[in-house]
């Protein structure tokens, strides 16, 4: 058998044989059972780890475990439980009722139904994705959490506003037209910068060069038809170090 087992639980045999005899002999056998997981388990996106939220929560997103080839029919279940005065984030998943719990998504997004619990202004949740194909397990993500704040405001639309690129920012601006302002500083010299635009899985949608100036620099990105509204997606800057600067944003439909 050639390339990767399908996620699951195997049995292994090992014998020790001798031909001394001129014939097989078997002298000893040991099995041992093993289970094959996936190289990366589901990669948590969105709402980012401890993030305070400013504006009223309505989706849900991870990336998939990977390689995808090893699975033949992938759901997901999420979980959302309260975090009690005193918890870690783990143990309120594990000893919790659940606030929310979903099982049978089979992409890696979910909307949070209007119609379920709201959820509680200056209170943490905890969150995690459970992985399965078919009825095997495949694989848990790491538990992250967020809180909605006090002062719950109205999203405001990012479209004409030049967005800044900062490596201790966290959670996803939304923008409303198909161009893409960005801002981001430089300590360096003028250097050619690398430009890399991501889905949500990780697959690169479009990359370009940029000519970066010490200082603040102002970039208007075209975003063509292969960027839909709804998906999550990144950009990254690489600088002349090879460090990554990236922020995440969606684009909202009107």
């Amino acid at each position: 058998m050639q390339g990767l087992l399908p996620v699951g639980t195997y049995i292994v045999c090992y014998q020790l044989v001798t031909v001394a005899t001129g014939k097989p002999e078997k002298l000893a056998e040991e099995c041992v059972q093993f289970d094959a997981e996936p190289l990366s388990p589901p990669m948590l996106i969105f709402p980012a780890d401890s993030s305070i939220l400013e504006n009223i929560l309505n989706q849900f997103s991870w990336m998939p475990p990977t390689p995808e080839g090893m699975f033949n029919r992938l759901r997901y279940e999420l979980l959302i439980t309260e975090i009690k005065e005193g918890q870690k984030a783990e143990e309120a998943i594990q000893e919790n009722i659940p606030f929310y719990n979903d099982g049978a998504l089979f992409v890696n997004r979910m909307n949070y139904p209007a119609s379920a619990i709201a959820f509680e202004k200056d209170k943490w949740y905890a969150w995690q994705v459970t992985a399965r194909d078919d009825k095997a397990y495949a694989g848990k993500s790491e538990v992250w959490v967020f809180k909605v704040g006090k002062e719950v405001k109205k999203e405001i639309p990012a479209s004409n506003i030049y967005l800044l690129i900062q490596d201790d920012a966290k959670g996803t601006y939304q923008i409303n037209s198909k161009t893409l302002h960005i801002k981001y500083f430089s300590y360096s010299t003028e250097f050619e910068g690398q430009i890399i635009f991501s889905d949500e899985k990780g697959n690169t949608v479009k990359t370009g060069k940029q000519k970066i100036v010490q200082g603040y620099n102002y970039f208007d990105f075209s975003l063509n038809n292969r960027f839909h509204a709804n998906t999550f997606y990144s950009i990254t800057i690489l600088d002349n170090n090879n460090k990554r600067h990236t922020l995440t944003f969606s684009i909202n439909t009107k």
